[in-house]
C-alpha cells in the first residue's frame, strides 16, 4: 500500500486519480503510524514553500525517520522542493534535506515562469524512468528550479532558454523526486515505476499509459 500525504498543501485529488487509474493500493493519511505501515509514501504538493513547511512541520521528522530506514518517498511538484535543503523563495526556509541542494528562482533574462514543453535528458539507470524510451517531452509551469548538490543523486534534466535545470532526482532506494507536470500517460508510467519499487503495481515496465487530450509537438 502507498500512502498520500495529506498535510493540507497538496494536490491531492488529482494524484489519487493517477494512482487509481494504474490500480495501485493507496490510502490518504497524515498519520504517522500510517506512514510507518507503507510500503512507499508520496508527498504531492501546491502553492508556496514556507506555507507548506508550516504545515507539514507536524509530521516531518516521521517522514524523514522513515526514509531513512529505507522507504521510498515521491515528491510531486512543490513536494519536489520540500525534499531539498532549503528554498529562497519568499526568504530563506528549511526543508527535509533528503537531498542535498537549495531551491532557487529562475534566473532574469528568461521567459518566467516557465511554461510549456521540453525535452528531458535521463541519465542510463534512473529506475523512476524505466520503461520510457530514451528522451521524452514533459509539460512544465514553473518559476524555481533545485540546484542539486548531491553527489548520491541521478538527476533528469531540461535545458531551458540556456539554463540547465533538474526535471527529476532519485536518490537510493528511498527518495526520489519530479517537478513534470500535465504529460499525463508518461507520468502515470512513473507512478506506476514507483509502485513497482514496492510491489503494489506489478506490469509498470510493459506499460505506456496514453496521453489525455490532444498532445502538442514540444520544442526541443
Amino acid at each position: 500500500m502507498l500512502v498520500i500525504v495529506d498535510y493540507g498543501a497538496g494536490n491531492i485529488r488529482s494524484v489519487v486519480n493517477a494512482f487509481q487509474y494504474i490500480g495501485a493500493e493507496i490510502q490518504v493519511s497524515c498519520e504517522p503510524a500510517d506512514f510507518h505501515q507503507a510500503e512507499g509514501l508520496i508527498l504531492p504538493g501546491v502553492g508556496a514553500v514556507g506555507y507548506a513547511m508550516h504545515k507539514l512541520a507536524p509530521f516531518a521528522q516521521s517522514l524523514c525517520d522513515e526514509v531513512a530506514a529505507g522507504k521510498p518517498l515521491l515528491g510531486i511538484c512543490l513536494g519536489f522542493q520540500l525534499l531539498f535543503e532549503e528554498s529562497c523563495e519568499m526568504g530563506t526556509t528549511r526543508c527535509l534535506g533528503l537531498i542535498s541542494g537549495q531551491v532557487v528562482p529562475i534566473p532574469p533574462g528568461r521567459t518566467i515562469p516557465h511554461m510549456g514543453w521540453n525535452y528531458v535528458e535521463t541519465p542510463q539507470g534512473m529506475r523512476l524512468m524505466r520503461g520510457l524510451e530514451p528522451g521524452r517531452h514533459f509539460a512544465f509551469v514553473h518559476s524555481y528550479y533545485a540546484r542539486v548538490a548531491d553527489p548520491d543523486a541521478a538527476v533528469a534534466r531540461v535545458e531551458y532558454e540556456g539554463l540547465t535545470m533538474a526535471a527529476a532526482v532519485e536518490k537510493g532506494s528511498s527518495a526520489v523526486s519530479f517537478i513534470l507536470k500535465k504529460a499525463v500517460g508518461t507520468v502515470c508510467n512513473c507512478f506506476a515505476i514507483l509502485s513497482l519499487f514496492v510491489g503494489s503495481h506489478t506490469d509498470a515496465d510493459q506499460t505506456d499509459y496514453p496521453m489525455s487530450g490532444r498532445q502538442r509537438q514540444p520544442r526541443r
